[in-house]
């Protein structure tokens, strides 16, 4: 009777889901975090600050969204209206959610809205930031390439890139090759992986061969002129993103150039993407936007000052077109449903 109890008691017993802690562990991280920075809001001179370059970065954050809801329409996975929405939303996600789990709702957002197969919005999620970081790196490579052959001194604590340059050339030429032969590449592993599992009697390798054969035949059939154009609205992107970054150092008093302003942002950028356990990306971005920043000459004051202030104005930018996105008419369904691979 007691051991049939007990039995009875341990399956019906719901499986303990991780999530619930991770939330935890993300709040409580998050206020250690600004508990540190809180102290120091009080002493920003708010009256200060440049209204109009704020304005600035306003519209900047207006472009991306566009410009990210655009290369969705233009890749063919949903409307223009409900790219737009796919986008806020998703942009929302991503900065209240811990550990960057906000990338999961692309996919089932534009299943939902759009009916995209699952497979297929993965795919897709995986190809735009592959050609983010294209992006970013050929943005650093042709700024380091300015400082290293610049005929003036060059700023001090860029004065000898060469090794990073080649870093950021191999790495754009590496992304590259991934992004145009992933096929190829993932048809070779399956290849040896079936070889491997007949040779030694393994069927587990068999199973991850037939697996990433699955995925493969979700992934989007990229031409030339779909790389291009999702390369280049990418490019559009990040050069938005520099206006925005601009437009809060200098509404702080912060004077930077271009290769300056290029490499803090890709610094910022790269720190802002670790899953660490916060609430969206706080304490990465502060702490990436200050190196980052201090590295290329802005002061320590204006660097986290300015970090301070990019934190809530992203933020409250972010939640904004989230709540205006909902406010944007969807097609019906029937005009959706268009697959990916064209």
């Amino acid at each position: 009777m007691n051991e049939g109890g007990v039995e009875q008691i341990s399956e019906r017993a719901p499986r303990s889901k991780p999530w619930g802690g991770v939330a935890v562990i993300a709040c409580l991280v998050s206020l250690g975090v600004w508990g540190g920075i809180w102290g120091l809001i009080p002493q920003v001179r708010w009256g200060e600050l440049s209204v109009t370059q704020l304005s600035y970065g306003v519209l900047a954050s207006l472009l991306v969204w566009w410009a990210r809801a655009a290369r969705l329409w233009a890749l063919g996975a949903c409307s223009w209206m409900t790219a737009l929405r796919v986008v806020a939303v998703h942009g929302g996600l991503l900065r209240v959610t811990p550990m960057r789990l906000g990338e999961l709702s692309l996919p089932y957002l534009l299943q939902r809205w759009a009916q995209v197969p699952m497979t297929q919005s993965s795919a897709l999620l995986i190809w735009i930031r592959i050609s983010e970081l294209i992006t970013l790196c050929v943005a650093v490579s042709l700024c380091l390439a300015g400082v290293y052959f610049a005929p003036s001194e060059p700023n001090p604590a860029l004065a000898h890139p060469a090794l990073v340059l080649v870093i950021a050339t191999l790495c754009v030429g590496l992304l590259t090759l991934v992004l145009s032969h992933a096929r190829r590449w993932i048809s070779s592993l399956c290849l040896a992986l079936d070889h491997a599992g007949q040779r030694s009697g393994r069927r587990e390798l068999s199973a991850l061969s037939e697996r990433l054969r699955s995925g493969q035949r979700a992934l989007p059939e990229l031409t030339r002129q779909r790389g291009a154009l999702l390369l280049g609205i990418s490019g559009l992107i990040f050069t938005a993103q520099l206006l925005l970054f601009w437009s809060v150092l200098s509404a702080c008093g912060a004077s930077i150039d271009l290769s300056g302003l290029t490499l803090g942002s890709a610094i910022t950028h790269i720190g802002g993407v670790l899953p660490l356990p916060t609430i969206g990306n706080v304490g990465s971005h502060e702490l990436s936007w200050t190196a980052g920043f201090m590295w290329v000459g802005v002061t320590q004051p204006l660097a986290l000052l300015s970090a301070i202030l990019s934190q809530i104005f992203t933020l409250s930018l972010a939640l904004l077109w989230w709540a205006v996105s909902y406010f944007l008419p969807l097609p019906s369904k029937e005009c959706e449903g268009r697959s990916v691979v064209e």
